[in-house]
């Protein structure tokens, strides 16, 4: 028996996967839901109607008056889905209670709703933001490295980008328990990179957004080191 053979052969011994939000059996194996479940989180996907600089809202899809007024330092956002139930709570339990399996279902899900310019960019490196050496021990894993790599594996969208490029973070209290002039001045000159990017087109990947300072900060790092243009792609927007 070959080893496809032998796959086959154990499949049919193992118990169906189960869906991420419900328990249920999931129909749709690869990214863990059921077809409810499944069709609950086509609901949040984010529209065409938003802001092409910070995924907001935007009529027309227009740049909106803040980014008009503020421009951000990469070229262009995207978020795959909006931060509500129940994608919100598993998002919580994959970064703070260790549940780090998560990956390969959030990327799945990630995979499903892509930016709709992502084939049209010319993309060198992707990049995943990065956590300080503090996070990463209390944590055990990179939350936004794991969706990179279930990304790369499960879909061709991303998987012939190298991500060789290497930036250290400073540990600083989280960006979550502050308020937003309160991060802005948290995240200033906290990335330090340690990686060749001159005239290199770069993909941000993280999991959530909300005011954008830190994807901000990293692509103002990466712009003043040379990259030629950054573009960043996350999970969810709050």
């Amino acid at each position: 028996m070959g080893w496809t053979g032998l796959k086959t052969h154990m499949a049919q011994w193992l118990p169906p996967p189960l869906c991420l939000l419900c328990d249920g059996v999931a129909t749709h194996a690869h990214a863990h839901a059921c077809d409810d479940c499944w069709a609950l989180l086509q609901r949040l996907r984010t529209g065409s109607d938003v802001c092409p600089l910070c995924a907001k809202p935007s009529l027309q899809a227009a740049v909106c008056g803040e980014c008009q007024r503020h421009p951000p330092h990469f070229e262009r956002l995207w978020a795959s889905y909006r931060l509500a139930w129940p994608l919100h709570s598993v998002i919580a339990a994959y970064k703070y209670q260790q549940q780090w399996a998560h990956a390969r279902a959030l990327s799945a899900w990630m995979a499903a709703a892509p930016p709709p310019w992502l084939s049209a960019v010319a993309i060198d490196e992707v990049v995943a933001m990065p956590l300080s050496r503090v996070r990463l021990l209390e944590r055990g894993y990179n939350q936004a490295a794991a969706l990179v790599q279930g990304l790369q594996a499960q879909s061709s969208l991303i998987c012939s980008y190298s991500n060789s490029v290497f930036i250290e973070r400073q540990h600083r209290p989280p960006q979550s328990t502050l308020k937003h002039d309160e991060r802005m001045r948290n995240i200033r000159g906290v990335f330090a990179l340690k990686t060749d990017v001159n005239k290199r087109n770069l993909l941000l990947i993280d999991d959530v957004v909300t005011t954008s300072a830190t994807l901000n900060e990293l692509a103002r790092t990466l712009k003043t080191a040379g990259a030629a243009s950054v573009s960043c792609w996350v999970l969810a927007r709050a």
